[in-house]
């Protein structure tokens, strides 16, 4: 039987994440029809792959004799899901590995190394921040340095990664890109000024601190209405903060949503709200939101933290502004500054678009990695 030729391979860990959406343009659009995706399960049923899908847990078959021949694979160190991934690898002639995440990439470097294949790992999120803060990672990732590199997504987490030892030619700064409008569409003076946040809820984006900056903008602006998109372990209090201050009417928590409810509602809003922080139990922060160049390629003014990559993209009086994390009064001063000034939305939000047009969007990051890849 005759193989198609697959030069590029996407490894992740689950797909079909809607919090994961660059790992879907990885998957579908970075060499469409050309690319091997590794994964372990498909969560959603309508995240079909672009190419082939290698699901590690049903290329191995079970058979009635599979306990017993697992006790014997585990005496002879043998894993028959990695044997039947290597012969997929061989038989579609993948030239180059990207993986996505570097605490799940660093398994898969010595199976690249054993057949001559270029490895490189995608860093996101936890993997550049908490993960830092422990010895065993940090020790891990030093292996990167005989790799093809690690690609990142800001400048200041590959500072971070040279400071644990990476060298600094082997990191790449590529930003996740996002599709690009083809117009800017100026907003209008309306009834309503609908204010936006997407992202899970958890510690580090602080959806008590976004719905606080919210209120306190409220107070003073009757128009103001915010949506919040976005489940997760945070949800519960959410609700509760919601209730309590009696802000049913004017704050709706979206919960999970498809993404393409999440364009409906920025083709729709007027302002983008993101109040990240770092979680000191953790360490956990934002890497560079896609969320943010999302709403800045809708042309939204953003109002934002200064913390970590996110000053990459939300230029400061400019696309938007930054606050200091944990300052939910001076939020709501920029909200509010926005709220009462149309000309400043269309200006700052114009702005936004043209930066993620020229820096920020899909076809730049794809460029970018095929070259890297030596595939352009």
């Amino acid at each position: 039987m005759k193989f198609e030729e697959l030069p590029l391979a996407v490894f992740a860990p689950t797909i079909g994440a809607r919090s994961q959406t660059f790992v879907k343009k990885h998957t579908n659009e970075l060499l469409p029809g050309k690319t091997l995706t590794v994964s372990r399960k498909n969560k959603h049923d309508d995240w079909d792959v672009s190419g082939q899908f290698f699901n590690l847990e049903l290329e191995v078959r079970y058979s009635p004799y599979q306990s017993l021949k697992n006790r014997f694979y585990r005496s002879i160190n043998y894993q028959p899901e990695i044997a039947a991934l290597k012969s997929a690898l061989k038989k579609h002639k993948v030239r180059v590995i990207m993986s996505e995440f570097l605490d799940w990439s660093v398994q898969w470097i010595d199976l690249a190394n054993d057949l001559g294949i270029t490895f490189f790992a995608h860093a996101h999120g936890t993997d550049i921040n908490s993960r830092l803060r422990e010895e065993k990672w940090r020790r891990e990732y030093l292996r990167y340095n005989n790799t093809g590199g690690i690609i990142t997504i800001s400048e200041y987490s590959k500072k971070q990664l040279i400071d644990i030892g990476i060298l600094p030619d082997k990191i790449f700064v590529v930003p996740c890109g996002t599709d690009s409008q083809p117009n800017f569409s100026p907003k209008t003076n309306t009834d309503k000024i609908k204010c936006l946040n997407v992202g899970r809820m958890i510690a580090c984006k602080s959806p008590i601190l976004a719905l606080d900056s919210f209120r306190r903008a409220a107070e003073k602006n009757n128009k103001l209405h915010f949506s919040y998109v976005g489940a997760g372990p945070y949800f519960q209090a959410a609700q509760q903060f919601v209730t309590a201050l009696q802000l049913q009417n004017i704050v709706h928590l979206k919960g999970g949503v498809p993404h393409s409810d999440v364009k409906q509602l920025l083709t729709e809003s007027d302002i983008y709200i993101q109040h990240s922080v770092l979680d000191p139990e953790t360490g956990q922060a934002e890497g560079l939101p896609v969320s943010i160049l999302e709403a800045m390629s809708y042309g939204l003014p953003v109002v934002a933290t200064k913390l970590t990559g996110i000053p990459e993209a939300v230029e400061d009086g400019v696309t938007g502004f930054l606050v200091e994390p944990g300052d939910s009064a001076g939020m709501a001063e920029k909200i509010l500054l926005l709220a009462t000034n149309v000309d400043l939305r269309n200006t700052m939000g114009e702005a936004g678009w043209r930066r993620v047009n020229e820096k920020f969007s899909w076809q730049h990051e794809r460029a970018q990695l095929l070259h890297i890849f030596g595939m352009s």
